[in-house]
């Protein structure tokens, strides 16, 4: 007769009960402290973490580093779980369970993830995000070269006096200067399958008529926007200078080529850029050689 691993769940009919509580401050955070302290574990503590989850969301307050590290610890929870989606206790259906779409729970923990990581306040993150430099979006987009980029910026970020607008301004500045050129973004189709993802999201907040939760998915909306716009900018300089060539321009036309471009609406610039690539694409089709018969 064959034994399971301890360290296996059972598979069989173990389920968290529909959540049906709205926690308040107090029991949210005696059971984050469990939580994290491991008094708690198990179906018990994805129970009673969903309902955390459900109840930040619920009560509407700007509470996207409470949840990230709810969704933090529930994933965690969750991931002996994985291999038995019988059990009902796997991490999508958990996520589910607190009414947030997956998107935008996987955002906020990705937020509390790397506040914890890089050891930056709370608030200063939050400010940070809040003047259009989310560091998890970052780390997400560069991935092993963030922390190569962020770590001589962790004094300054840590030291910012947030209060300051002048000085907040100027370190996002400092720091949107200093992204190396070597720092591979995310492709034009990842960023629009993340705001497809996104959209939905946003579709469902309105459906719940959450204005705050609408609000916060809103503004990743707009920065994903503002990075696709950047990347068409920094690609179309590359297309222009490869065509130049081809239509006889100088070095001066396509420096103003490139100027209108970047004085053109984000969305405009965007349509552009595909419409440029598409005919490069084109081009490359008709000159495309037949490598056997070449051969031959």
């Amino acid at each position: 007769m064959k034994t399971k691993a301890k360290s296996q769940p059972k598979t069989t009919a173990t389920t968290t009960p529909e959540p049906n509580k709205v926690l308040g401050d107090d029991q949210i955070k005696s059971i984050i402290e469990d939580a994290n302290s491991r008094k708690i574990t198990g179906p018990k503590a994805i129970e009673d973490l969903i309902n955390v989850c459900r109840s930040l969301r619920i009560q509407g307050q700007d509470a996207r580093l409470k949840l990230g590290e709810g969704y933090h610890l529930l994933k965690g929870e969750c991931e002996p779980y994985e291999k038995s989606p019988d059990t009902g206790l796997t991490y999508n259906k958990s996520v589910a369970k607190t009414g947030l779409p997956r998107p935008t729970a996987e955002r906020y923990r990705l937020m509390f993830e790397t506040k914890q990581e890089y050891g930056v306040p709370g608030d200063t993150f939050l400010m940070l995000s809040a003047e259009g430099l989310n560091l998890a979006d970052l780390k997400a987009k560069y991935e092993e070269a963030f922390k190569g980029f962020i770590d001589p910026w962790l004094p300054k970020i840590r030291d910012l006096d947030i209060t300051d607008e002048k000085a907040v301004a100027k370190l996002v500045e400092d720091i949107e200067a200093a992204k190396p050129k070597g720092m591979t973004p995310k492709t034009l189709a990842d960023l629009d399958a993340d705001l497809n993802e996104l959209q939905a999201s946003l579709d469902a907040a309105m459906e719940n008529k959450n204005p705050n939760e609408a609000k916060v998915i809103f503004s990743f909306i707009t920065a994903i926007e503002k990075e696709k716009a950047e990347i068409c900018v920094t690609r179309m300089e590359s297309l222009l200078n490869a065509v130049a060539p081809f239509f006889g321009w100088s070095t001066d036309q396509v420096k103003t080529r490139m100027k209108a471009f970047e004085a053109e609406p984000a969305p405009r610039r965007i349509q552009r850029y595909k419409d440029a690539l598409n005919f490069i694409e084109k081009m490359e089709a008709a000159f495309a050689v037949n490598t056997k018969a070449a051969a031959a």
